[in-house]
């Protein structure tokens, strides 16, 4: 009931700000019942994605290192939102102490302000109760007797270094848009990811104030922002994790062998590499010598996993070939030098 109740929060609260949008009821005198929509859908949201983390699977924690590392990626304030989502610089197990104190004290109090909100609209305007409100009740009590929620595996210490985790479906479509903009320009990924719905936000918040704005132009930038998310969904995203079942990551295979040979290190090229690694944008999101976090995972145990040098030439130019539901941009212009160096430092033992 928890889990399909939240996922029927999102959409019911979606849907009901779109048709609020689309129908003009965001002026006086609708705009209390708007800004309640409003809370209730980043209420919803906050509920699912601080609540995801909760289960201390390994979809939950690695999720949460994901999606901290794309915050990570705005310029100027990324690292200190991401340091907040984390409650310090890296992933920890404190981390689910701080959402668990979101989910289960802050976020009930923003619900219980939006509800008062929309209930005080509601009496304002003398609304009568409508029986299709009692659609969405049914769905969850439908879908909790009968749909098995997915569970995963309990999570372990590697998981909070780990990025293997496929995308939730509530934040499918902003992965979407941020592999999209990602690939017109690699590192404006955030843009897609965190300033475009922090535009639309504030348009939203806006939008009962803006006495000139037309309804056919509110119409049109709700339709433009659907849109987008939905070509970067259906377009870029690729798939998001299981709804039932086990939503257990699937980790990129390792092809180092137990007792496998592995072509000799050229030291001299490995040193090269590191510097060049520290030179390029490889350390704004895996710290110098890929030794701390900055948004994307540490790297100086993947010499143990991929010991070929083809690995990381075709990972560092396409991500998503080797790892499809990888969020790491692509680099496709790196040169061929600067990627046999830095393949030789990212494969050799650290």
């Amino acid at each position: 009931m928890h889990y399909w109740g939240s996922a029927v929060l999102i959409l019911h609260s979606l849907l009901h700000l779109g048709a609020s949008v689309w129908m003009g009821r965001f002026r006086a005198p609708n705009a209390l019942g708007f800004y309640a929509a409003l809370l209730m859908v980043a209420t919803a949201i906050g509920f699912q994605i601080s609540g995801n983390i909760l289960p201390f699977d390994k979809h939950g924690i690695q999720t949460a290192g994901v999606e901290a590392g794309i915050s990570a990626r705005a310029p100027i304030v990324g690292a200190t939102v991401s340091q907040i989502m984390q409650g310090g610089p890296a992933l920890t197990d404190h981390t689910p102490a701080l959402w668990y104190i979101a989910h289960r004290f802050l976020l009930p109090l923003l619900a219980l302000v939006a509800l008062g909100l929309g209930i005080t609209a509601w009496r304002r305007q003398s609304a009568k109760f409508n029986p299709l409100s009692l659609v969405p009740l049914g769905a969850v009590i439908l879908l909790g007797l009968f749909v098995k929620s997915p569970f995963g595996s309990a999570a372990s210490p590697l998981d909070f270094s780990s990025y293997d985790a496929r995308v939730s479906w509530y934040v499918w479509p902003l992965h979407g848009t941020m592999r999209m903009l990602d690939g017109v320009h690699s590192g404006w990924g955030w843009l897609g990811a965190m300033a475009l719905p922090g535009a639309f936000a504030l348009f939203l918040v806006a939008l009962p104030f803006l006495k000139r704005v037309p309804l056919g132009a509110a119409r049109g930038v709700l339709g433009g922002f659907a849109l987008i998310l939905a070509v970067g969904a259906l377009g870029f995203a690729g798939g998001f994790a299981d709804l039932t079942g086990t939503r257990d990551p699937v980790a990129a295979v390792s092809n180092v062998k137990p007792g496998e040979k592995v072509a000799p290190i050229d030291k001299a090229l490995a040193e090269r590499g590191r510097a060049t690694f520290n030179k390029l944008a490889c350390v704004g999101c895996h710290g110098q010598d890929g030794a701390k976090s900055q948004g994307g995972p540490v790297l100086t145990n993947e010499w143990q996993k991929h010991s070929d040098a083809d690995f990381y030439f075709r990972y560092i130019k396409n991500p998503t070939s080797v790892q499809k539901d990888s969020t790491m941009p692509a680099y496709p212009d790196t040169s061929q030098a600067d990627l046999a160096a830095i393949a030789e430092f990212l494969r050799s033992p650290k």
